[in-house]
């Protein structure tokens, strides 16, 4: 019996001592799952902190100079804006602004087109000639830009075509005619129009002889041309100086009647004004 007690004692005593580790170990265990709870607070903390709050190294900084450059540069093809170029304006275009600027004094545009005056170019002109010993009428058609085709008709009064006559006698008449390709010089400004012409002329004397009192006429057939510069002086009207240089005949008076004698060059300055369309 003895031995009995001793042994249940004994057994006793271990499941005591079973239950003890047991709650020991049941209580450890909450502990060691909790423990590493502090360790992914870090990890969550990083996720949830702002890339802009975190200061970057210095090889990240060296890194977002060129990109922030590159942002700032301008697409590939396109020219940068004055004010935001990165090179300094050089000297040589003032230089050639005003070499170009010098260039353009005292020249024209072409008649064909607008100039900054505003001036229009002309296809038709139909006008007024006239000087001292004659007046007429002037048409011109411009089929080309540079190249019209001219018209002039001329009545002649003021020729001292008898000795001791300063103007025709009455009865007498002298027309002419003009009809002559003309060439307008291009030019950079449109408020000159220079031009050359050149082609054949018809005249048609009609002669009443002072002291036999006969009549006649004498007609030819020659050349002649000349230069001449119009002024524009609206979009519609323009005046000109002009030059025309006649190979022309002189007038023999003989005791009877008047005949065609030798050739001689007669120049014709006269003044035109011309309306444009």
């Amino acid at each position: 019996m003895r031995h009995c007690c001793i042994i249940n004692i004994v057994c006793a005593a271990f499941f005591s001592l079973f239950l003890v580790v047991s709650s020991v170990v049941a209580a450890e265990a909450p502990v060691g799952q909790a423990a590493p709870e502090p360790e992914r607070e870090p990890v969550a903390v990083e996720k949830t902190v702002p890339p802009e709050q975190q200061a970057p190294s210095p090889a990240e900084e060296s890194a977002s100079v060129p990109e922030k450059a590159d942002d700032k540069a301008a697409p590939e093809g396109t020219a940068p804006t004055p004010e935001t170029s990165p090179q300094a304006p050089s000297d040589t275009s003032g230089t050639d602004e005003k070499a170009a600027a010098d260039s353009d004094l005292g020249r024209s545009e072409p008649v064909t087109g607008e100039d900054k005056l505003g001036f229009k170019s002309y296809k038709i002109a139909v006008g007024i000639v006239v000087n001292a010993a004659a007046a007429g009428l002037h048409f011109e058609y411009r089929f080309i830009p540079y190249i019209g085709v001219k018209l002039m008709l001329f009545d002649v009064f003021g020729l001292a075509l008898e000795e001791g006559s300063k103007i025709l006698d009455p009865g007498e008449f002298l027309v002419t005619g003009l009809l002559a390709p003309t060439l307008h010089f291009p030019v950079k400004k449109n408020l000159l129009d220079p031009y050359l012409f050149c082609g054949m002329i018809y005249s048609h004397f009609h002669w009443i002889h002072s002291k036999s009192g006969k009549e006649g006429n004498i007609r030819d057939l020659t050349f002649g041309g000349g230069v001449g510069l119009g002024i524009r002086l609206t979009d519609f009207l323009d005046m000109g100086i002009n030059i025309w240089c006649n190979y022309d005949y002189r007038v023999d008076w003989s005791d009877t009647r008047a005949e065609k004698g030798s050739r001689v060059v007669m120049v014709l300055p006269y003044f035109s004004t011309k309306f444009l369309f």
